[in-house]
């Protein structure tokens, strides 16, 4: 028969795999606010400015590709 672990072994594997899970995302997210920072600081705006764009740029090809295809279904 296989080894059991230990509750306590568990709980910690899962502490660690949070931990670190945790690091993986605020480093993902410090790359971004880097890139963001440096592109628009290239295309003199402020970040939030950038950020701003961004999202209206996604919005508008997220209703293009998904919410459009439904209306074009509908009729």
């Amino acid at each position: 028969m296989g080894i059991k672990q230990s509750q306590s072994t568990k709980t910690t594997a899962n502490k660690t795999l949070n931990i670190m899970d945790a690091q993986n995302k605020l480093r993902i997210r410090r790359n971004i606010a880097e890139k963001i920072k440096f592109i628009a600081k290239r295309k003199r705006k402020t970040s939030t400015d950038l950020i701003h764009s961004i999202l209206e740029n996604f919005a508008d090809e997220y209703i293009e590709k998904y919410l459009t295809k439904d209306n074009d279904n509908a009729r």
